[in-house]
């Protein structure tokens, strides 16, 4: 699947339906709309064109899944004949006109296939909400598609899903997504403290936009580099950690059950697959280690790790 990114200079691609949408949310939704837009594409000897909206959000809003998390799963499980980007946070953006003057730039399109409702966005009706998209594709002369939405569609809207994660369901969360919840990004260096108590972890620096489970320890499988699926059993504690006194900045340390591996620079997606406890202060050292080897034996039994 090409991808490309961002939309820019104008350089024709053939025809193509397009399925214009910021693929942030449910998964069944997103299948639905690829196969109503490959459809078309097919009845007009066209290309289908999945076009990711990025962010999609306005300033300071957070976001289920960053756009490397969102390029990844469509390649995993949409089937388009190439994915373009299209900035949603440049000049001229927040235009429905403008903005299919640029996808009209890049394509013959034949169609523009959306969703049925879009999100408020920063208080405001983004361009890309299918009225608006209707009416200006009406303009050009453009075939304008909505896909039907079942129940799920509307309990895997974005806000919905990053209240669920905020609370720590991460269970709910990937029923209502499809797929479990994940975290990705690089590997920074920490102050080796989970080295020096018997759990050495890999710190994740996210995407600063990226939504995040509530404080505490989670049982979760690791995907690294190369690697189709998450397939390494870990435990992965997000919070300040209050036993040693930190800050405010909540921190993503992830221990491998059955590996020890310099992962430093590296990057790395966690999918969180149960929530194990909320964080807390212990009175010891101690107490700490021994309340941290019970939460490794529950997430191997969770995870059916011999």
């Amino acid at each position: 699947m090409d991808v490309l990114y961002p939309l820019g200079t104008a350089i024709s691609r053939g025809q193509a339906a397009l399925a214009v949408s910021a693929f942030d949310g449910g998964d069944r939704a997103h299948r639905r709309l690829a196969q109503h837009t490959a459809d078309l594409a097919a009845r007009q000897s066209a290309r289908s064109v999945g076009v990711v909206l990025w962010p999609g959000v306005g300033p300071g809003e957070r976001v289920v899944a960053t756009l490397d998390e969102r390029l990844a799963l469509l390649g995993a499980s949409v089937s388009f004949d190439e994915v373009a980007v299209l900035p949603t946070d440049a000049p001229g953006s927040g235009d429905t006109r403008a903005l299919l003057d640029t996808l009209g730039d890049w394509y013959d399109v034949r169609a523009i296939v959306a969703e049925r409702s879009a999100p408020e966005v920063g208080g405001h009706v983004p361009p890309w909400e299918a009225t608006r998209l209707g009416a200006a594709c009406q303009e050009r002369g453009w075939a304008f598609a909505l896909t039907e939405s079942g129940a799920e569609d509307e309990e895997a809207q974005p806000s919905g899903i990053i209240v669920t994660v905020a609370r720590g369901d991460v269970e709910q969360a990937a029923r209502m997504l499809g797929h479990p919840f994940l975290v990705s990004g690089h590997v920074i260096e920490g102050d080796k403290r989970g080295r020096l108590l018997g759990f050495p972890t890999a710190n994740l620096r996210p995407d600063a936009r990226k939504a995040l489970p509530a404080n505490g320890v989670y049982a979760v499988r690791v995907r690294l580099p190369g690697e189709e699926a998450a397939t390494h059993p870990a435990v992965t504690n997000i919070g300040v950690r209050p036993t040693f006194g930190a800050g405010q900045t909540p921190l993503i340390e992830t221990h491998l059950l059955d590996a020890t591996l310099d992962l430093y620079g590296v990057p790395i997606a966690v999918e969180f697959v149960a929530r194990l406890r909320a964080e807390q202060r212990f009175e010891s050292i101690d107490a700490l280690k021994a309340q941290m080897a019970r939460d490794a034996q529950r997430a191997r039994t969770l995870l059916a790790v011999n």
